[in-house]
């Protein structure tokens, strides 16, 4: 199964190709049509979350050395990083139970509680986690959903570049007319 038609700044940076120039130049002006040309937009979400704000940095860097750094991506980019925000904070909660389960055993253990007392919170414990993992096992999908949308919005984007020169353009380029 052959993959996405390589960019028109990948077959630049390989120094040599079979497809000619004109087409190239072809594949670089449907490439330009497809951007806004704007770099991403970080929504104010996103900058008032410190975890947020950080993982958006880190794509948008990612983004510009890729060159697809480009505002038709930032709804997508700033959902994911206030989902990764998310993850964080359901990833606390859980730690915060299980400290609490961890507790209670050790306390159990010194006879500072009794039996009862002690299986309250573990079944509070386990339950909260339960429930928190559940969540964040939902937030973690819809974040995979979008990194899968987004690499193939990427690629469709690649994908959508014409490979073969236009009749029109093939009869602009005839050297013999």
């Amino acid at each position: 199964m052959a993959g996405p038609a390589a960019s028109y700044l990948q077959l630049i940076e390989r120094g040599r190709s079979h497809i000619p120039p004109h087409e190239l130049e072809t594949r670089r002006k449907a490439e330009e049509s497809m951007l806004t040309k704007t770099s991403l937009v970080e929504f104010d979400e996103v900058k008032k979350n410190k975890v947020a704000h950080k993982e958006f940095l880190r794509i948008s860097e990612m983004l510009s050395k890729i060159q697809k750094n480009d505002a038709i991506y930032a709804g997508a980019i700033n959902r994911y990083c206030l989902l990764a925000a998310e993850c964080k904070d359901i990833e606390k909660q859980i730690k915060k139970y299980k400290k609490m389960a961890l507790d209670a055993k050790k306390k159990y253990k010194n006879k500072e509680i009794d039996y009862d007392s002690y299986t309250n919170v573990l079944n509070l414990s386990d339950s909260k986690a339960i429930q928190f993992d559940k969540q964040l096992q939902s937030k973690r999908m819809m974040m995979f959903n979008i990194e899968k949308e987004n690499l193939m919005t990427i690629s469709s984007s690649l994908r959508c570049v014409p490979k073969k020169q236009t009749k029109k353009e093939k009869e602009d380029n005839d050297l013999f007319d």
